[in-house]
């Protein structure tokens, strides 16, 4: 679970009569080892790292693939109905891709941590937290929190995230400040995205053409001053930046109820869009393959982009034409109708003929809602209830 930032008395006494690190003592208090041999226990750690065939051995656990059988959210992310009973060979083969992914985001995590100036035993403690917990965040209003819960390889679902290089060395060098480990997660992440914003406005350009990082690029749209596109390059575009790319992505995501802040495995195969409002918070995400734009979804309930936001997504779609651009396209103005009558309904302006395209609203949007019922279909439905029992 969360680490332990604050020392006992122990290890306080063997702090005094040795020169230990910041690091050193919480891995001496996380450990419950003594001091003098952390450092050298650290080390030893970093090396004894786990391969792909333990991880193979998680996918084959009976209790794993039970959770996925019976997990009807996590099928649903599968792209499987809710209410479907996955056969046993196909569990067996979801349990095996669901913890590779997590193999190559370990990896992905060491070598991040190899290529920086950090002491074994901080490396040990994230890497022993990475596996142990997860980590999920909540940005809203102006107030932040994080919560962490207990996983187990074998037998848990629950998300894990790539820490990038700006959130790592946040939690290396400002550890000392906090007493909760929660706490300086959460400003670690908050560090990150700032970081990307500051990319943002330093690279902002004046000649009209998107501007571009290692591994991210920002698409000069017309967002009506509502905020800015982001463009995650995939790996077949850009295999040298690809970690990078998915790191940020997923440290950009947090506090958002998409997937995309712990399975980023959707770069592989094509880019990735995301817009975020002037506070940097993600409000709409394109994932394509090579060719076309697969999921074009908004992060408010749902998976609706919300009312404030669809000319921005109208305006992207009008940019980018795919095979699918269309249908997505009539899906924001279909929204964007039943806002507006839901509107003439309640000031009581609608006329007949208003009236008369409610049903081929309400059907366009049960056949392409994403999750659950389109809360502006909804709220449509109950104005027209209301209005009824006047």
């Amino acid at each position: 679970m969360a680490l332990k930032l604050i020392f006992s008395t122990r290890v306080k006494n063997l702090s005094n009569e040795q020169d230990l690190s910041f690091w050193e003592k919480c891995y001496a208090e996380n450990k419950k080892e003594d001091c003098l041999n952390s450092l050298t226990k650290a080390k030893i750690q970093m090396q004894a790292k786990l391969d792909v065939n333990e991880f193979k051995k998680f996918a084959r656990s009976k209790n794993f693939r039970l959770e996925i059988e019976n997990n009807p959210e996590y099928i649903q992310k599968m792209g499987f109905p809710a209410n479907i009973k996955i056969p046993k060979k196909l569990a067996k083969e979801i349990s095996l891709t669901h913890t590779l992914r997590h193999f190559e985001e370990y990896k992905a995590l060491i070598k991040l941590l190899d290529t920086e100036k950090f002491e074994d035993t901080f490396k040990s403690l994230i890497l022993q937290t990475y596996l142990d917990s997860t980590l999920t965040f909540n940005f809203n209003q102006g107030h932040s929190s994080a919560e962490m819960h207990k996983r187990n390889l074998s037998t848990s679902l629950r998300g894990i995230f790539c820490w990038d290089k700006t959130s790592l060395k946040f939690l290396y060098e400002k550890a000392n400040d906090y007493k909760s480990f929660k706490d300086l997660c959460v400003d670690a992440v908050i560090a990150s995205k700032k970081e990307i914003l500051k990319k943002q406005q330093e690279l902002a350009q004046v000649d009209g053409k998107g501007c571009e990082t290692d591994h991210f690029e920002f698409l000069n749209l017309d967002t009506k001053g509502m905020g800015q596109w982001i463009k995650f390059s995939s790996k077949s575009f850009d295999p040298k930046n690809f970690e990078n790319a998915k790191s940020n992505l997923s440290v950009l995501m947090q506090g958002t109820n998409s997937c995309l802040a712990y399975n980023i495995d959707y770069l592989s195969g094509g880019p990735i869009y995301v817009f975020v409002d002037n506070n940097f918070v993600p409000r709409i995400r394109a994932i394509c393959d090579e060719n076309d734009i697969q999921e074009f979804r908004g992060l408010a309930t749902g998976q609706n982009v919300e009312e404030e936001f669809i000319d921005v997504a109208k305006e992207f779609l009008t940019k980018n034409p795919t095979n699918n651009t269309t249908v997505f396209f009539d899906y924001q103005n279909n929204n964007q109708a039943m806002i507006m009558l839901t509107k003439k309904i309640k000031n009581g302006t609608a006329s007949l003929d208003d009236l008369k395209q409610v049903e081929a609203m309400l059907d366009f949007s049960d056949a392409f809602c994403f999750e659950g019922k389109n809360e502006f279909a909804q709220n449509l439905e109950n104005a027209l209830e209301n209005e009824m029992n006047l």
